[in-house]
């Protein structure tokens, strides 16, 4: 089973997420929403973004 299976079929109907992880991309009135998916164990190294970018686990 692919850790995308998880996601319930309305976030698994949104646009895959261009960039350097898995993600489901909605967008939203000046932001947009990615729904990530991650392996257990996986270590994300500190970094920055110029952007205001929020995790939620």
């Amino acid at each position: 089973m692919s850790l995308a299976d998880y996601f319930p079929s309305q976030i698994r109907g949104l646009p895959a997420f261009d960039g350097q992880f898995d993600a489901f991309k909605l967008s939203a009135e000046s932001c947009d929403v990615l729904f990530g998916i991650y392996p257990a164990g996986t270590v994300i190294a500190p970094h920055s973004h110029d952007t205001d970018n929020v995790g939620v686990i």
